[in-house]
């Protein structure tokens, strides 16, 4: 496989990957207002995906220099894949577990988007740094509008 097929399957993966990611962290505070019916309920979630970024980012940046990388994106993939199916088994019923839902898919949002930022000058190998750059940023964002 040629870095450019190698770099173009991995934009697909990411588009994927950051349209499931967005379209679940847009849909858990509304669950959490039907559950609940409290805007004060959709605030705290809101609060609970910020406050990990803020608190861990030093860790994380220091976790992407330091381990595989592409270990790291699929233990993101994982971890995000398995909140969301623990939610479908519940029935999405549990304001708590929506909380920690909220936390997880916003940490390992960030672990990723962070670590794909790390790891495209890899992947692109030979490929131009900046257009590789562009084509990421232009398929995150169609993902995330789509979303």
């Amino acid at each position: 496989m040629t870095i450019k097929t190698r770099y173009y399957m991995f934009i697909l993966a990411r588009f994927i990957s950051t349209f499931g990611n967005w379209f679940a962290s847009m849909a858990v505070p509304f669950m959490i207002y039907d559950i609940t019916g409290s805007a004060m309920a959709v605030s705290i979630s809101f609060l609970l995906e910020t406050l990990p970024i803020i608190l861990l980012s030093p860790v994380i940046s220091y976790m992407i220099d330091h381990f595989s990388r592409k270990i790291i994106l699929q233990l993101c993939e994982l971890i995000s894949g398995t909140a969301m199916i623990l939610c479908i088994l519940t029935n999405c019923n549990n304001i708590y577990f929506l909380y920690i839902m909220c936390i997880c898919l916003s940490t390992m949002g960030f672990i990723y988007n962070n670590t794909i930022n790390a790891y495209i000058p890899d992947i692109c190998g030979d490929m131009q740094l900046k257009k590789a750059n562009t084509i990421d940023s232009l398929a995150s964002n169609i993902s995330m509008v789509a979303a």
